[in-house]
């Protein structure tokens, strides 16, 4: 399988899970409960589909979570669940740290190895 069909696959995968996601820019947030843990994860994208789907592919301390632990469902209560929000492309960096700062004050455990803006 190439990456192009891989990657294709990925994004069926996420529409599959959290319904219609679009290719534009904007934040989301993967977040998940496991007894009186809370864990999040703050990323920006200038496509959101795309970005969210490559983490279904990728290396990184939350790509190995979400592919150890599963996306949210009613069968995988400490699955990642996501929300996104669409932000113009200029202003990503900044709203990606105001996010990350709210929900690291809301008490949850961030799994960003940075306070957010890096390009």
């Amino acid at each position: 399988m190439d990456y192009k069909e891989r990657q294709r696959n990925n994004e069926k995968k996420v529409t599959d899970a959290y319904g219609y996601i679009p290719n534009e820019s904007g934040i989301y947030i993967f977040t998940r409960v496991e007894g009186k843990f809370r864990f999040a994860y703050v990323g920006q994208a200038k496509t959101l589909r795309k970005r969210i789907a490559e983490h279904l592919s990728g290396f990184q301390h939350i790509d190995n979570s979400i592919k150890k632990r599963g996306f949210y469902s009613p069968q995988n209560l400490e699955g990642w669940n996501l929300s996104w929000y669409r932000h113009s492309e200029n202003n990503l960096n900044e709203m990606e740290r105001v996010y990350i700062e709210q929900y690291a004050n809301k008490g949850y455990q961030m799994y960003n190895h940075t306070i957010g803006g890096a390009k």
